[in-house]
């Protein structure tokens, strides 16, 4: 039992020694935390490999360099040592110590490799007392109580370091708590300054292509031009934007005729402008762009008696323009070409071009087409 309890013992007092291979003014370094006050020992030995024996051996004129620095990368130690040999050094501030070491072996040893077995010990482990007992010639009670008060001593220093790192990792997480805030701060404060621009130039864009209308202040802003004295033929006009479009035109004092296919919901439409309006100047006519007739009917209605128009100013098609499928008329026109014949037929007939009006309908592949204007 005896035995094992020493084998033990053996084995812990030299479980923290260790060996390691460099080559030539090769840097190791290793990283100790170390409380501050603490005195540290490091005992090493260096040894050069020779490829006759496959393997090391002793050598006395390599020389080992330490060199120690503290928390804050100041030097605590450098010095040169022989090959064997021992360093000691006190810290002075908590934390990590680099402990540095490298040969100064020159061109004498080019390409050879070296082991170097190192042992740090830290705090009362780094105290020799049987050096200790002997200076000040101690019993071994004395010699006892005095090792136990080492390590009072020392774990009192661990505690206070380990307080150090509480206190510092504290600090770590306020500072990055503090940090992720402002950052998303940031972030909401960029998002919100892209949207407002990406709206404030999307807003620009759709007013300079006429897509919407301006705004000031927040409200609609509402075009002020007179347009008394101005005629305007509007189709689909009984609802919808073309309902709309009578009435701003009538608000500015425009002549407006309404184009609709169904006359009875168009006086009522008409009625109802003129009330909220309060311009008589509004004007029901009916044409149906599926018929040709009734559009050269009401192109002949606009050009004599007393709703002759010496001009027009401006002509909104509001009514569906295409269908999914072709269609023709009842004289095998194609439909989609109504808005295209409303133009052409105003056109010639207020410039006079009479009787007799020869088109080619080109749009969308349609065919050709003769269109009689006679009165």
């Amino acid at each position: 039992m005896l035995l094992h309890v020493l084998s033990v013992v053996w084995i812990i007092r030299f479980s923290h020694a260790l060996y390691f291979h460099i080559a030539e003014t090769e840097k190791k370094c290793f990283i100790e935390e170390i409380p501050d006050e603490t005195m540290v020992t490091g005992n090493y030995k260096v040894q050069l490999y020779d490829p006759n024996t496959r393997g090391y051996g002793d050598y006395p004129n390599i020389g080992m360099h330490v060199e120690v620095k503290d928390p804050e990368d100041k030097v605590v130690l450098s010095k040169l040592y022989t090959s064997e040999g021992k360093f000691t050094f006190t810290s002075h501030l908590p934390g990590e110590h680099v402990i540095c070491l490298y040969s100064n072996s020159t061109a004498w040893f080019s390409g050879a490799q070296l082991r170097v077995h190192l042992d740090i010990q830290a705090g009362e482990h780094a105290q020799d007392y049987q050096q200790i007992a002997t200076k000040d010639k101690l019993n071994e009670l004395q010699l006892r109580i005095r090792q136990l008060l080492d390590q009072v001593e020392q774990i009192t220093k661990e505690q206070n370091y380990q307080r150090y790192r509480e206190e510092r990792f504290r600090q770590t997480s306020e500072s990055t708590n503090q940090r992720v805030l402002w950052w998303s701060v940031g972030q909401t404060l960029v998002l919100v300054l892209t949207g407002a621009w990406q709206m404030r130039h999307l807003k620009g864009f759709f007013e300079a292509k006429k897509l919407v209308y301006a705004t000031q202040s927040g409200a609609k802003y509402e075009l002020k031009e007179e347009l008394q004295g101005k005629t305007y033929i509007v189709t689909g006009a009984t609802s919808g934007i073309g309902k709309a479009t009578v009435e701003e035109l009538a608000k500015r004092n425009a002549r407006v005729i309404m184009a609709c296919r169904n006359r009875e919901k168009c006086v009522q439409v008409r009625r109802d402008i003129v009330l909220s309006t309060r311009n008589k100047q509004v004007y029901c006519r009916q044409c149906n762009l599926e018929d040709f007739d009734s559009i050269r009917n009401f192109v002949q209605k606009l050009t004599k008696g007393k709703f002759e128009l010496d001009r027009i100013d401006g002509v909104v098609h509001n009514a569906a323009m295409m269908d999914s499928e072709r269609k023709v008329n009842k004289v095998s026109f194609k439909v989609d070409n109504k808005q295209i014949i409303l133009i052409l037929l105003l056109t010639y007939i207020l410039n006079n071009s009479w009787p007799l009006i020869r088109l080619r309908i080109s749009l969308y592949h349609t065919n050709d087409a003769l269109i009689s204007t006679r009165t």
